[in-house]
């Protein structure tokens, strides 16, 4: 069933229902089911061989992570230093987070 966006719906239904991916990877790594999940989430498993991409045409929305502060006037060192490591660990699975 397509929605008025155009995006389909697809229902689903399992024997686990987690709001938590690493759960959700560890259960579809011991052969409980199929899972959706981002890629930083199944990177390392996809690299052994413990879990397989098997609808690479269907692709989640694209999605920000952001460092919410209260001003961004006199930015202290300690969220200059925190931001700097968020961009730093996560540089490869979102785009880069900045002071301005």
């Amino acid at each position: 069933m397509k929605n008025q966006t155009g995006l389909k719906i697809v229902p689903v239904t399992g024997p686990i229902r987690a709001d938590n991916g690493d759960i959700l990877r560890i259960a579809a790594v011991r052969g409980t089911g199929i899972i959706f999940q981002p890629h930083f989430i199944v990177a390392d498993d996809l690299a052994a061989g413990r879990l397989l991409h098997i609808l690479p045409e269907w692709e989640s929305p694209e999605f920000g992570i952001f460092a919410v502060y209260p001003s961004r006037k006199h930015v202290s060192a300690k969220v200059r230093t925190f931001v700097d490591f968020l961009n730093n660990s996560l540089a490869a699975v979102s785009p880069i987070i900045s002071i301005a």
